[in-house]
This record gives structure tokens, C-alpha cells and sequence, in this order.
């Protein structure tokens, strides 16, 4: 009993652990640009100050540091080049580890764009 107990402390302890919040899941939008700027907002769970990377298709575009349950909403610019047809683009926040801790965590977006081609 003792052994369980022990085991479920260890899996529920916020020792080293991490967490954040990342909102809208899906953004869809009809754009007629190509930059197109994508609003999310981040909210910081832990009790300490985290940074987290932002990233569109996997790609670093740059970090940003919140205090304990900050939250912080910002765009994000991706480009459409396609026209006249649907483009998925994804839109991330992963946490950038402090010393001595071994869990990531990586939030997504999907943003589903549709560019329509405008005549002059």
C-alpha cells in the first residue's frame, strides 16, 4: 500500500513539472493579404516564470517569458502565398525547459486561411 501511495505522489507531484494554456485551437478566416496576423493568447499555469518558444510550421519565430498565471494575447504573422484555396498553418508555444526539468510542453494552433484573389 505504502509502495502506491508513493508511486501516485511521484506522478501528481508538481515537482518539475510544467503546464501552459494556449487558446484558440482552430482559427479559420477568409484573407485577402498575404501577411496575415493570427491572435493567440498564452497563459502561464506554473507558480514560476516560464519561457516559451513561438513557432509557426516549426519554425522559431521568437520567445517570450511569462510571470507565474500571466496570460498574454499576441499575433502571430504567417504568410499565405497560395490564392483561392484553403492553407493550414500551425501556430505553437513549447516551453523552454528550466534546469532539472525533463517535461516540454508544445500547444497548438491550426489556422485555416483561405486567400481570395482580388481583381484590380
Amino acid at each position: 500500500m505504502l509502495k502506491k501511495t508513493l508511486i501516485a505522489a511521484m506522478l501528481f507531484s508538481s515537482v518539475g513539472a510544467n503546464a501552459h494554456s494556449q487558446i484558440p485551437r482552430h482559427y479559420k478566416k477568409v484573407v485577402l493579404t498575404e501577411k496575415v496576423a493570427v491572435p493567440i493568447t498564452v497563459q502561464n499555469l506554473n507558480s514560476y516564470a516560464q519561457t516559451y518558444e513561438v513557432m509557426s510550421d516549426e519554425k522559431k519565430l521568437g520567445e517570450i517569458t511569462l510571470k507565474p498565471n500571466e496570460k498574454r494575447k499576441f499575433n502571430v504573422t504567417v504568410r499565405v502565398s497560395d490564392t483561392e484555396r484553403w492553407v493550414k498553418k500551425e501556430i505553437s508555444t513549447r516551453s523552454k525547459p528550466r534546469e532539472g526539468q525533463t517535461v516540454i510542453t508544445h500547444i497548438f494552433t491550426t489556422a485555416n486561411l483561405f486567400r481570395a484573389s482580388v481583381e484590380d
